[in-house]
């Protein structure tokens, strides 16, 4: 079953450079050089997962064309595109910033850079910021497809009540949307003072009341995880008919049923061969009985 799970594994290279542009920005001014390549392996982080991403996404949206929503037990996955999108808005954003740091015009007529070095080009850091906003704004476009997508296939089921049953899987609500309005507020920042930017601080006030449903749900897990209800997992319940592991074959029970049915088996074998042993002499002897009175 392919649901947007498959994009867990590709999210750590997209959070890495958020962190690595803050490690960067502790460099800046005491150690240039480790925060230039900071900031080159983050980009490279980025670029690791941010395309394959894509991809999956790509793959997933094929299979909710043709098989609609996800099924009621992975119904809080169709949320998870907004993680990769979020953040890789606010990974770009950030980069751009620490690159500013790096590379000041002033600082450049005394450094020992090459000007054929991408590090001493005097706008090089106004551009890569410039760069991070603009494909922020079109992530968060992106995601906002996604958002209204999630919205729609929460309200579908719970309008036919086929509502997930709340389990570890709600989780996944928190990151993505976390993000995601990190982005709108990194984004409202970023185009301020425009009315523009006034949109989206209060789009990402109202995300951010969000807040409420990890209340929610760190409650809920809290309070059916003292009852022992809370993890729930209906794949795993015939597995206590089951032999724990493969090669742990039959216990002593299943060995005297198999004993039993075997000895069973022999002598119901025997009863049918004396069956047909008498059914044989009886004919052989009418048989013979026959010949003699011709």
């Amino acid at each position: 079953m392919l649901t947007a799970t498959l994009l867990l594994p590709f999210i750590p290279p997209i959070v890495a450079p958020a962190l690595g542009s803050q490690l960067g920005t502790a460099f800046a001014v005491t150690h240039p050089g480790r925060a230039q390549l900071t900031l080159f392996v983050s980009y490279a982080s980025l670029g690791l997962g941010l395309p394959t991403t894509m991809l999956m996404l790509a793959a997933y949206s094929v299979r909710l064309v043709l098989h609609s929503a996800p099924p009621r037990g992975a119904l809080t996955s169709v949320v998870l595109p907004l993680d990769p999108l979020g953040q890789g808005g606010l990974s770009l954003i950030a980069l751009g910033e620490l690159a500013q740091r790096i590379i000041i015009p002033a600082d450049l007529e005394t450094s020992t850079v090459p000007a054929s070095s991408i590090f001493g080009v005097p706008m090089m850091g106004d551009f890569a910021y410039v760069y991070g906003v603009v494909s922020g704004c079109l992530f968060w476009g992106f995601g906002m497809v996604w958002l209204c997508l999630a919205l729609q296939t929460f309200a579908h089921a719970m309008c036919n009540k086929q509502g997930q049953r709340f389990g570890m899987p709600w989780w996944g609500l928190t990151l993505p949307l976390g993000v995601y309005t990190l982005l709108t507020l990194s984004l409202s920042a970023a185009l301020a003072p425009t009315a523009l930017a006034f949109f989206l601080q209060a789009l990402g006030t109202a995300l951010a009341l969000l807040f409420l449903t990890w209340l929610y749900i760190a409650t809920r897990t809290l309070v059916l995880g003292i009852q022992g209800s809370m993890f729930h997992a209906p794949c795993l319940e015939s597995m206590e008919e089951r032999p724990l592991l493969a090669g742990d074959g039959p216990g002593p029970e299943e060995e005297e049923l198999e004993l039993e049915r075997g000895a069973g088996g022999r002598a119901e074998g025997r009863g049918q061969m004396m069956m047909m042993g008498r059914e044989w002499s009886l004919r052989s002897g009418s048989a013979s009985n026959g010949a003699l009175e011709v």
